[in-house]
């Protein structure tokens, strides 16, 4: 890994120093410097890739409460997300509505200090609905087609990370820029305007006697940094499917699905400490919102999928998902504020709007389904995706290729595997218990240095049918451990995060 101010270096300032630096070392020299993710100054990065790329699928509160557990069945919204082939077993026209509350909570872990905090948030989780055209002949029923709407990933998270001791600070990473390249004083805040340039502005950088640059004395090499941030944003689909059966025994279907992107991160990082007896504290506020390319078209991807009856017990299903092109607009601003005594000093950084490209791996799939007549239905899935085939790409003329963080991709991302187990229960005619477990392999690879840790999640549903009346509700519990480096990890330790999600889903649907 590097730092992500690697890339706002390379791909972000176009001053005379850039082309010096380039001339002089290129992109792995400068990656020698800035190592690993520096979570404190945004840029373009492999953790950018992984964001838009590891969504968890869209399911509707039946198969949400059977833990996702549906490449087999059929007749449920689902299978616009999943397996489209389930589609073709739906006998009549349907229309489906269901909200979502998402709490996370984040627990982090840091230089033994641990710090809590949590967000919540009521949405549309998915909407749309089914017909049929053409007829039925020759063994083949009527077409079934229909468009829904389904959000794959929820990117609502607050955490917050506390510490006093001896580690480095930030201004460290900063005067280490500095004094690497060198540039004249005149020049650093146009060289480096969302990073040492800041510092530079309010006064906690300085020109040095030994060395070009030197940042302000921390006394005893002892101060308190806290961070509080923000995540906001979501990954939805909206699909387009057409499915067919033939003699209810096959069953085949395709969708297209055009995502959209939308998130929001807005972080808050303070220091305070004295130097040479005087208080000073500084705050790095960086506001960073990303959406779709307008102008380059829809991300759309493909999925298709068949399902196979061999006896009235059982039912076989497999999909895949095509890889997609998702065209990505950042929208970045930082400003830092510090106080040096009793004299404040303040400088914000222009609005930078950088546009790129990241292609998601493709996914594969296969489950089987047990139909324990009028009792119930056990159900398992298996699904497998390379998140080292991730590929970040310009996509304005002039933009630099992203070969480092592509390189990073393949050495800190690996192949994951998810497996789920579900079951449904009749009680009575109307009634529907349900219950599913999910397990899936850490998305990181032993030289990415994070916490190779599997996601579980653990759910509970039920559901009422009626007539053509049906309503459904969920609850879904999800686990994992993730980490980060506020910056250069050779300097300062690793933060361990403890997340923990709890979704509750209510839908009501009609056929028709």
């Amino acid at each position: 890994m590097r730092s992500k101010m690697l890339h706002k270096v390379l791909c972000k300032m176009r001053s005379k120093m850039l082309h010096k630096v380039l001339r002089k070392g290129g992109v792995f020299s400068i990656a020698c410097i800035f190592l690993m993710s520096v979570n404190v100054v945004f840029a373009q990065n492999e953790d950018d890739a992984l964001r838009f790329s590891n969504t968890f699928g869209a399911y509707s509160n039946r198969a949400l409460g059977m833990g996702g557990a549906y490449t087999a069945l059929g007749a449920d919204f689902t299978n616009f997300f999943q397996n489209p082939a389930g589609l073709a077993a739906y006998k009549k026209k349907t229309m489906e509505f269901g909200l979502s509350l998402l709490s996370r909570s984040s627990k982090v872990d840091f230089s033994n200090t641990v710090t809590s905090a949590g967000a919540t948030g009521l949405g549309l989780n998915t909407f749309g609905f089914t017909s049929t055209f053409g007829t039925a002949g020759s063994g083949w029923g009527p077409w079934i087609y229909g468009l829904a709407y389904g959000r794959t990933q929820a990117f609502k998270r607050n955490y917050d990370l506390a510490s006093s001791d001896k580690q480095s600070s930030l201004l460290d990473v900063y005067t280490d820029q500095l004094n690497y390249y060198n540039p004249a004083n005149a020049d650093v805040t146009a060289s480096f305007p969302y990073g040492a340039g800041l510092a530079w502005e309010t006064y906690l950088i300085n020109p040095g006697t030994t060395d070009p640059y030197v940042h302000v004395n921390i006394d005893n090499n002892t101060f308190s940094r806290r961070q509080h941030v923000e995540e906001r944003g979501y990954v939805r689909e909206t699909c387009l499917s057409v499915a067919r059966a033939f003699e209810d025994k096959l069953f085949i279907g395709g969708s297209l699905a055009f995502r959209k992107v939308v998130f929001e991160r807005n972080s808050t990082y303070t220091e305070s400490f004295l130097s040479n007896g005087t208080a000073v504290n500084y705050t790095l506020t960086e506001n960073n919102s990303t959406s779709d390319v307008v102008t380059k078209g829809p991300s759309v991807q493909a999925k298709i999928g068949v399902q196979y009856v061999p006896s009235p017990y059982v039912r076989l299903g497999a999909f895949w998902h095509s890889s997609c092109k998702q065209s990505i607009s950042d929208n970045y601003l930082a400003k830092m504020q510090s106080t040096i005594g009793s004299t404040p000093y303040n400088y914000s950084s222009d609005k930078n709007i950088f546009d790129y490209g990241v292609q998601t791996p493709s996914v594969v799939g296969a489950g089987a389904a047990l139909i324990l007549g009028n009792f119930g239905i056990i159900s398992a899935d298996y699904e497998s995706s390379d998140f080292s085939k991730m590929v970040m790409y310009g996509i304005v003329g002039g933009t630099p290729e992203f070969a480092a963080e592509n390189q990073a991709i393949k050495e800190n991302y690996r192949r994951v595997h998810k497996a789920r187990l579900g079951t449904e229960f009749r009680l009575g005619d109307v009634y529907r218990l349900r219950a599913g477990l999910g397990y899936r392999t850490s998305v990181y690879s032993a030289l990415s240095g994070k916490p190779a840790e599997p996601l579980f999640n653990w759910s509970l549903g039920g559901g009422y049918k009626k007539d053509d009346f049906y309503c459904d509700g969920a609850l879904m519990l999800s686990k994992n451990k993730d980490g980060y480096y506020l910056y250069d990890p050779k300097k300062i330790s690793m933060a361990s995060i403890d997340n923990l999600m709890v979704q509750v889903n209510f839908s009501v649907g009609i056929r028709f």
